[in-house]
């Protein structure tokens, strides 16, 4: 029989090459990535009023495809941009040379678009964003495109303490950065307050007579938390027999009054009364104008009814009765508060008089109100320091008027206050949220680029408004993260776990 020695061998024949391609594939890959490993790549962190830009891409080489990783974050609330057209140009010494539109991200945040360099040379390139998330233009100068990659730059081996935070990962939290600022800080006295209301801005509505509540008349009745402008109906009440006989007396009274002194002042004129029987008139007269003006300040009375008017522009804070009750007269019906302007009474122990005295400005968080706020800011001021020391917890008020920031302080929270004491100074400042206490030791984490970060050991000084004085660790200028520090530590602290994985474009 004859065997086909070609049928026996050509699978092992087969083998054979396959094993010696794979050797040789792998031992010219990794040459290859052993070259890769030794170029730079580039990096650009650009940051405007609009967005942030955070792009990356190879060296760059004439006549060759080139991926650029373009990440757009949309600055006011550091969320990615989701959708929108990006249009990005390429000019050389003055002339456009490349023109490129991408309609949409190939993913959330990621524009990835890929151009080919026809000449070497040093490019200006140019980015605009059309999106409703946010509209920008970012122009990035000194793109370097070299003829081949035998003139790339070799990567420099400089330690780093940066460790990634990706974009990926920012875009997941809440997170946002800031720059490291200036402005002026005053040293401060921690103290207690309350938010009180002001006395011409919180009103109790009585009853001036006794009478009824007639439901079919109030069907169009305020409820709590409306507004009502001063001067704006209320409630209509039918009055007692007594109460609309009173009424009536009560404006009879004042007519004649007013009457007897127009006669007196005539009859004065022409020297028929002495000065004294003026006077009885004029006093008689003021007297009785007073009691009918207090009363119809707050009512209209049409029609045998009392029709009680809102004394000042506010809100309906409270309701004190039901359709259909009987009230007396002095009965309080509603109160009305006008939250536009508040006080807030602080409370100073006795043994720091001299900051009681001396203060003329302060700052108060409230909590549940993520911020603290400045009582200039506010439009605020001082009002006055108590003449007497509580004899319970040996403390002096000191009251402040302020504007009440979009109605969103209500009377009876408690406030921190820091009352202001000091020279004003001008120093470097981050906000409070930047600072994380690790160990005792005040740390920020400055942003380098978009997607690098590092640990940052500070002094601090004065704690002011909201924002603390730094001494030393950090300079003007460099970015700081104002929300999401703690996730951006674990990073630090854990770089090869999920929180600081490697992209996946």
């Amino acid at each position: 029989m004859k065997i086909n020695m070609l049928k026996i061998y050509t699978p092992i024949i087969v083998a054979l090459l396959f094993v010696l391609f794979q050797y040789g594939c792998t031992d010219n890959k990794g040459e290859e990535n052993t070259i890769q490993a030794e170029v730079e790549n580039n990096s650009v962190s650009i940051w405007t009023d609009a967005t942030e830009l955070f792009m990356e891409y190879p060296q760059l080489a004439a006549g060759t495809e080139n991926k650029f990783l373009i990440h757009l974050t949309n600055i006011k609330d550091f969320s990615a941009i989701t959708s929108g057209k990006l249009t990005v140009t390429f000019e050389t010494n003055g002339k456009q040379i490349i023109n490129q539109v991408e309609e949409k991200p190939l993913r959330e945040g990621i524009y990835t678009p890929v151009f080919t360099f026809p000449n070497a040379g040093m490019y200006k390139m140019k980015i605009k964003l059309e999106s409703l998330q946010a509209s920008d233009e970012i122009t990035v100068d000194n793109i370097s495109v070299f003829s081949n990659s035998s003139e790339f730059p070799k990567t420099k081996n400089e330690g780093s303490a940066a460790f990634p935070f990706l974009k990926e990962q920012q875009w997941k939290i809440e997170f946002a950065t800031e720059p490291v600022t200036r402005r002026t800080v005053q040293n401060s006295t921690a103290v207690t307050g309350a938010i009180l209301p002001l006395p011409q801005n919180y009103v109790k509505v009585t009853s001036p007579f006794e009478g009824i509540i007639n439901v079919t008349k109030n069907k169009s009745m305020p409820s709590i938390g409306a507004f009502v402008k001063k001067g704006q109906t209320l409630l209509s009440v039918s009055p007692s027999a007594d109460a609309s006989t009173n009424f009536l007396a009560m404006k009879k009274d004042f007519i004649m009054a007013e009457a007897e002194y127009n006669r007196a002042k005539g009859l004065f004129e022409k020297k028929a009364i002495p000065q004294k029987r003026l006077d009885e008139a004029l006093l008689d007269y003021e007297s009785k104008k007073a009691s009918f003006d207090a009363v119809t300040s707050e009512i209209n009375y049409s029609n045998e009814n009392f029709v009680l008017i809102a004394p000042i522009d506010g809100y309906v804070e409270k309701i004190n009765f039901s359709l259909g009750d009987k009230i007396i007269s002095g009965q309080e019906l509603f109160v009305i508060s006008n939250p536009t302007r508040m006080m807030l009474r602080v409370d100073v122990p006795e043994t720091q008089i001299g900051s009681a005295i001396n203060a003329e400005n302060a700052s108060f968080i409230i909590d549940g109100l993520d911020r603290e706020f400045g009582l200039k800011e506010l439009r605020g001021r001082k009002i006055s320091v108590g003449s007497s020391v509580d004899l319970v917890s040996h403390t002096i008020p000191v009251y402040f008027e302020f504007g009440n920031y979009q109605n969103m302080i209500k009377i009876g929270m408690h406030a921190r206050v820091f009352l202001k004491v000091g020279n004003m100074k001008d120093a470097v400042v981050v906000p409070k949220s930047a600072i994380i206490d690790e160990d005792g030791l005040k740390t920020v984490y400055a942003q380098i680029e978009g997607e690098s970060f590092e640990k940052r050991i500070v002094k601090a000084g004065i704690e002011d408004n909201g924002y603390v004085e730094i001494l030393s660790g950090i300079k003007e200028g460099e970015r700081v993260v104002i929300k999401g520090a703690y996730q951006v530590r674990l990073a630090s602290i854990a770089p090869d776990s999920k929180i600081g994985e490697a992209h996946v474009h």
